[in-house]
């Protein structure tokens, strides 16, 4: 009976730690959805807590269904080598030209909700890939001072972010990853 009861308890722990877990990222989220969006109404497309991962949009006025209003948030999860954690997201627009946000869109943020983007990417590599020429999805070379959008794959279940650029109407063009050391707490370019 005594083995039985330490099992319930610690099964009650292990599940009461779970959901700790789950929370944190939930916080998170209103956390964020409160600063960018003012009380919109948020629609769910993956809630992944066991990966750490949601997608979602905020919905316009008297939408029930994302829309080309609509802003969509990929947030995920990494955890670093002292069992601390951050958090990061990438926003970004989609219409009828396709979807893509701006390098401003994409942050990290520590436990406390203190941001640690320029800490933790590598800020001055990302800005410099919009300096250069940019060739079109079918070869078509498209002059620098065109502005840019910006894809990044939050990932769902690894911890690599494809970095895309390119410009609405033309295409986007896979233009290398964001690898993250989970000892250092940071991201690499490749």
């Amino acid at each position: 009976m005594y083995k039985t009861l330490v099992l319930l308890a610690f099964l009650g722990f292990v599940s009461g730690t779970n959901l700790l877990a789950q929370s944190d990222l939930a916080k998170f989220i209103e956390h964020i959805s409160k600063k960018n969006e003012n009380g919109s109404k948020l629609k769910y497309e993956v809630k992944d807590e066991k990966n750490g991962f949601y997608k979602y949009c905020t919905l316009a006025a008297g939408d029930d269904d994302c829309s080309m209003e609509s802003i969509i948030y990929e947030v995920a999860v990494w955890n670093l080598a002292d069992g601390s954690k951050i958090y990061g997201y990438f926003q970004y627009y989609c219409g009828g030209e396709g979807c893509g946000g701006d390098l401003s869109d994409f942050h990290f943020f520590d436990a406390k909700y203190k941001d640690i983007t320029e800490k933790v990417l590598p800020m001055k590599q990302l800005h410099d890939l919009v300096k250069k020429d940019f060739r079109s999805t079918d070869g078509q070379l498209i002059p620098r001072e065109i502005e840019r959008t910006y894809m990044m794959a939050i990932p769902q279940k690894s911890t690599t972010i494809d970095v895309s650029i390119g410009i609405l109407g033309v295409g986007l063009n896979k233009v290398g990853s964001l690898t993250f050391d989970k000892k250092a707490g940071k991201f690499s370019f490749k």
